[in-house]
């Protein structure tokens, strides 16, 4: 019976092409039968991450120029909306009502140092009984104690006077202006060769980031421009990375044209390295870079 269907489905759709087609030149049958041709090609290759993400936003952008694909996303973002602005709105509530205008005179230094104090107190309190990971790294009494006695509260204190210090005094430095900052350089380049000697490097070139992002953005451009050099041609540079991998990564994909290949990680954040080596093995004509984690920053697994 299922075979009848198709047999019937065929037949129809070979009778719609005939009829669509009947005085149609033969020149022009040749010209649409290459087309059709080009156009499976196309298709065969959509095991190409970038092609079937250029088709994917394609027909993403043709659907939304549908008026009821439309109305369907902008129903969705305003619910997604409302929910967002709730949620701020309630994390909000304890620091009072927002400022929307620059305020006509300012305040005094007694009244800025109120508001400081009373925005402290309340993110204190928040984050009392709570452990984060990535987040923040205090050292206050309740460290101490953990430290089972190795740190004490005196050296907590005095890491924090030596912080608000090292900023009081270099705030103004603009290591951009090395003639009048050289402090700046001289600092970065003490960070980046203790860095590193923990790498075996020795005498090597680097710069200082602003964090997480901006490094792993510039290195991927590094080995993006690597494989310029190389004969890798612009769009055609492969990075493999687990799915696991830090978001900036596919930021650096997105801006620098990489093709970003990402390897299935199990529940536990274990990637499948034979997946792994079988993409490194399929793309390394064009592979510039594996990246990895340590630890990775959703499960802390160590790649």
């Amino acid at each position: 019976m299922a075979i009848t269907a198709l047999t019937n489905t065929a037949n129809w759709a070979a009778n719609r092409i005939n009829t669509y087609l009947l005085g149609t030149a033969p020149t022009n049958l040749i010209a649409y039968t290459l087309i059709a041709a080009l156009a499976l090609q196309k298709l065969s290759q959509l095991r190409d991450g970038r092609t079937r993400s250029w088709l994917f936003n394609r027909v993403i952008h043709r659907l939304l120029q549908v008026p009821k694909f439309q109305a369907l996303l902008q129903a969705k973002l305003a619910k997604q909306f409302a929910e967002s602005a709730k949620s701020i709105q309630k994390k909000w509530a304890p620091f009072g009502d927002p400022l929307r205008e620059i305020p006509e005179r300012g305040a005094s230094y007694a009244a800025l140092m109120t508001l400081i104090h009373k925005y402290n107190e309340i993110t204190q309190k928040g984050l009392q009984g709570r452990h984060y990971s990535g987040t923040i790294y205090p050292m206050g009494p309740e460290c101490a104690q953990i430290a089972a006695g190795n740190e004490t509260e005196d050296t907590a204190l005095e890491l924090q006077n030596l912080f608000t210090n090292a900023y009081r005094y270099a705030n103004l430095w603009n290591p951009l202006h090395t003639t009048e900052f050289p402090v700046g350089s001289f600092l970065e380049y003490q960070v980046v060769q203790m860095v590193a000697s923990l790498f075996g490097g020795k005498d090597v070139a680097g710069v200082v980031t602003s964090g997480g992002t901006e490094s792993l953005m510039t290195a991927a451009k590094g080995y993006r421009n690597w494989g310029l050099q190389k004969g890798i041609a612009p769009g055609e540079a492969v990075i493999i990375a687990p799915d696991s991998i830090h978001a900036s990564l596919k930021k650096a994909a997105d801006d620098y044209h990489i093709q970003l290949i990402l390897i299935p990680t199990d529940e536990e954040g274990r990637v499948d390295m034979d997946a792994m080596e079988n993409a490194a093995e399929k793309h390394k004509s064009n592979l510039v870079a594996l990246f990895g984690s340590a630890p990775s920053y959703a499960k802390g697994r160590i790649d």
